[in-house]
């Protein structure tokens, strides 16, 4: 049984009292209330009240489930962590004591993006759309049982797949395997669909190298990474079977061949314009698509990523977020760009982004808003693991529909680290 009661609109330092009564096991009963900024617990057979913690953000909902199956009902708070994720804590009963512990995690945070368990312990990932299952080795303790990644393949090599590692007590791999819906894919191949990838050492942007694969090149996927790398298996001739790291992006656009030097945004194509980003020492991340050609330009499923250029040359190319589907007629360049008596005035065929990148300390990462299918999220907006330095951006869409030739923006030169404008995390409630 789990009962489930609503609070949201806690928040910290709003005083007030709430009650809520459920049974701890067959003839003891308790209720849980929120006083300023505590939450307690008070068993009625003798009236004392236990502090569980000390609320540092707003309040969901709470859960009463028996988490352990050992016949005691257990409180499960969650906790307003970001704008997308909600933080669970975990109160274990303990019958000997007749008091509840906090749930040792081993370190995991428990992150979600409903504020609610449905029954188990999970945990969603902050930098794809996986998740980690935990399992318990004692009454109150967990350890991750199992983690599922996903990765953004081009689409029309393997299709949408899962990767799947099951942990014993230890945190020892114990299998591993790939999923396509419901069925398991054995040795998942996929091949080269550009002209030259480059093959790391460590999943690292600028880690070193161990040489290449060329198009056509086939090769086997045993690990993936963050959603943003892969190890793979490769069988040379001369070398024999070769392990190493691919960044997924690359499988996209070979950084290499991309011809920055010819980029023009009123040009006759279909082009990207990437606006001045630096406004009130603030990053605004803000690009429009422009259909300067004499067809119609439809894109029905694409994605974004950023191309990033040091001045030794050396490039970086990550996986940002999808592109929304396009329909775009043809439109003259009058229409685009203008001026008036109020100054210079730029209207694109479509606005693809125009919000800040904001620093969530938390999550100890740069973040952009970012709508998929009605859902908000907040993808983050350059890895942390970039050096500093100044850097050329330029913004790559491509068809992950099927194979086309990347459109990229024109230039704007940025400093890494980005200004550390902080996130809001808490919505004001009337």
């Amino acid at each position: 049984m789990c009962l489930l009661f609503f609070v949201s609109g806690v928040q910290n330092g709003w005083t007030q009292e709430s009650i809520m009564e459920f049974e701890i096991h067959e003839g003891e009963r308790a209720n849980i209330q929120i006083q300023d900024i505590q939450v307690l617990v008070e068993r009625e057979s003798n009236k004392e009240r236990q502090l569980l913690m000390k609320l540092i953000s707003g309040m969901e909902n709470i859960e009463v489930m028996d988490i352990n199956k050992d016949g005691f009902q257990d409180i499960v708070l969650h906790l307003k962590w970001t704008k997308e994720y909600n933080q669970t804590h975990v109160f274990i009963y303990n019958q000997h004591t007749a008091e509840y512990e906090p749930l040792n995690t081993q370190g995991y945070p428990l992150l979600t993006k409903e504020p609610y368990l449905n029954g188990r312990l999970t945990s969603v990932h902050t930098n794809d759309n996986g998740w980690s299952e935990f399992s318990f080795n004692s009454d109150k303790e967990i350890y991750k049982s199992l983690e599922v990644r996903s990765f953004n393949f081009p689409y029309w090599l393997i299709g949408e797949i899962y990767f799947y590692k099951e942990y014993n007590v230890q945190g020892e791999v114990i299998d591993s395997y790939f999923l396509s819906g419901r069925y398991e894919v054995v040795n998942l191949h996929a091949q080269v669909d550009v002209s030259k990838v480059d093959l790391y050492k460590e999943p690292s942007y600028f880690g070193k190298t161990k040489g290449y694969l060329i198009f056509d090149d086939e090769f086997r996927i045993i690990d993936v990474q963050d959603g943003r790398w892969i190890k793979i298996s490769y069988d040379s001739e001369t070398h024999g079977e070769i392990q190493a790291w691919i960044n997924l992006a690359e499988l996209w656009v070979d950084k290499h061949s991309l011809d920055t030097s010819i980029v023009d945004t009123r040009n006759g194509k279909v082009n990207i314009s990437f606006l001045y980003p630096y406004h009130s020492d603030m990053f605004y991340f803000t690009i429009g698509v422009n259909n300067m050609s004499a067809y119609p330009f439809v894109l029905k499923q694409g994605r974004i990523l950023i191309l990033l250029e040091n001045r030794e040359g050396k490039r970086i190319l990550y996986d940002l977020y999808s592109a929304m589907p396009l329909d775009l007629p043809p439109k003259s360049l009058r229409d685009t760009y203008g001026q008036n008596e109020e100054g210079n005035w730029y209207v694109p065929g479509a606005l693809l982004d125009d919000n800040r990148v904001e620093w969530d300390e938390q999550l100890q990462k740069f973040l952009i808003f970012d709508n998929i299918d009605f859902v908000d999220t907040y993808p983050e907006f350059i890895p942390t693991t970039i050096p500093e330095g100044q850097y050329n951006m330029y913004v790559v869409m491509v068809n992950s529909s099927y194979p086309s030739e990347p459109i990229i923006s024109n230039v704007q030169e940025v400093r890494i680290p980005l200004p550390k404008t902080p996130i809001e995390y808490i919505e004001e409630t009337n």
